[in-house]
Formats: structure tokens, sequence, C-alpha cells
């Protein structure tokens, strides 16, 4: 158990880097919005994701850390994709090198 929650901890921490990498160029209503969007997007397959809630701050996880390990994973997976394509049919490759950057760096 304390593996797992040593896990959706580091997960937590990369979300508010990715967050705070694109927090200069969209602004935090923007940001928000985004990733409520794709939030709602990803609950719809992977249901504990609706209890992850989006400010103009960041994030609260502390709801998700009662789901299944493998459901996470999954749903995580599922955020980090849409936020790519997202971005990336929206600015191009200028703000998905530096969200890569952070991906590729937490593993």
């Amino acid at each position: 158990m304390a593996d797992s929650k040593r896990e959706f901890k580091e997960k937590e921490a990369l979300l508010g880097k990715i967050w705070e990498k694109l927090l200069p160029t969209l602004g935090s209503i923007t940001l928000a919005a985004l990733f409520r969007r794709i939030l709602r997007k990803v609950s719809s397959l992977c249901p504990a994701f609706s209890s992850i809630s989006v400010t103009e701050n960041g994030f609260n996880f502390a709801e998700i850390e009662k789901s299944k390990k493998d459901e996470f994973e999954k749903g995580f997976s599922l955020f980090i994709s849409e936020l790519t394509t997202f971005l990336s049919e929206m600015t191009g490759e200028i703000l998905i090198s530096e969200i890569e950057e952070i991906v590729k760096g937490s593993g």
C-alpha cells in the first residue's frame, strides 16, 4: 500500500510540474478549463478520475488515492495522451516538447 501511495504522489507531483510549466503560457483559468475537460473525458473510461478536482490553483487528488492502481495508471496515461493531443492541435510542437521533457524526466 505504501508503494501505491508513493506512486500516486509521484503522479500528482508530475501533473503539478506540467501545470506550472503551462501556467505562464495558458493562464490559470484556461489551464483549469482544459484540465477539467480532459478529466471529464478520462473519467468516462476511468471513473476514479471524476474524484480529481481542478481549481485555478491546481489539483486535489485526495480521493483518487483510494482507487485501484491499474485504473489509476490507465487513467493517468489517458490524461497525458489527451493533454498532448490537445496541445499539439492547439500549439503545434511549441508546448509538446516541454511537456515531454517533464514526463520523461519523471521516469
